[in-house]
């Protein structure tokens, strides 16, 4: 015990103090999108690969002694939502959803057991009362689960569904987008019955991925057809927005979008590997 107690003073000296972390270095200077002397709209801030990048770095002495522990990282993230200081993450990797809890630095994964358990999850939803809604292509189905993270209850099914990837939710309307049947369906959220399909033969080709904004209007993206249409909350089409090409406001290949407060749609191309 007396050496182990001298070995720790002779670190503690060594290393100045026993509660001294190893904070990240901070940036040189904000990154600001788009850059100046346009006016910015968004501010770069953390990236976030796993649990490492949430917790609060261990003091030096712990590292020593207990050596570095690694927590759980993200696979392959396909969507995101987020509510009240939570981030939600499908990955697609590991068929599960990453909770990062930024107040308490920690993430988890959704415990899906039961009736509750994912098949092939896809596109996620958070709602404002931080119910969480997932498109599982597997189950064709859109299952929900509740702020305590547990499982509330599942929509549609092969009679509805053939592959929903994605999902959206607007007051007591759900917005689900199927690949295979390459069609948009509207249902009631509070009875889970079947409002409107929206997408004849050859109007929509394999959406991806449906976001809404702040005004009710519906954006799906229509992958294949390298643009994202608006649609009004009863399916009526009202737009498009984008085209098939390399130059600014073209696609190769759209996915995910999303709308802010504003009005501004924001949408990413996985070949050009930014956000629009």
């Amino acid at each position: 015990m007396r050496k182990l107690t001298v070995l720790i003073a002779t670190l503690l000296v060594c290393l100045g103090c026993a509660g001294m972390t190893e904070e990240p270095a901070a940036p040189s200077a904000p990154l600001f999108y788009p850059p100046p002397p346009q006016r910015p709209r968004l501010q770069f801030l953390h990236t976030i690969t796993g649990a490492d990048d949430l917790e609060k770095p261990p003091s030096l002495l712990q590292e020593f002694i207990f050596g570095k522990i690694d927590g759980p990282s993200l696979g392959k993230p396909y969507d995101v939502g987020a509510c009240k200081g939570k981030i939600y993450v499908m990955d697609r990797m590991f068929k599960k959803m990453a909770i990062l809890d930024l107040a308490d630095r920690n993430m988890t994964f959704l415990d899906d057991r039961g009736i509750g358990r994912f098949g092939d999850p896809a596109g996620i939803w958070v709602s404002e009362d931080d119910v969480k809604y997932v498109a599982d292509m597997q189950r064709k189905q859109v299952l929900a689960y509740d702020a305590a993270n547990r499982f509330l209850r599942a929509y549609g099914g092969p009679e509805i569904f053939e592959q929903p990837v994605d999902v959206a939710v607007y007051e007591n309307r759900m917005y689900v987008v199927d690949m295979a049947k390459e069609q948009l369906f509207i249902l009631d959220r509070g009875i889970g019955q079947l409002i409107k399909a929206v997408g004849e033969i050859g109007e929509l080709f394999k959406p991806s991925h449906v976001a809404v904004g702040p005004a009710g209007d519906v954006f799906v993206t229509d992958a294949f057809h390298y643009r994202v249409q608006r649609f009004s909350p009863d399916g009526r089409l009202l737009g498009t927005i984008g085209f098939h090409g390399d130059q600014v406001g073209g696609f190769v290949r759209p996915k995910g979008s999303a709308v802010d407060h504003g009005g501004r749609v924001y949408v990413t191309d996985a070949a050009f590997e930014n956000v629009q």
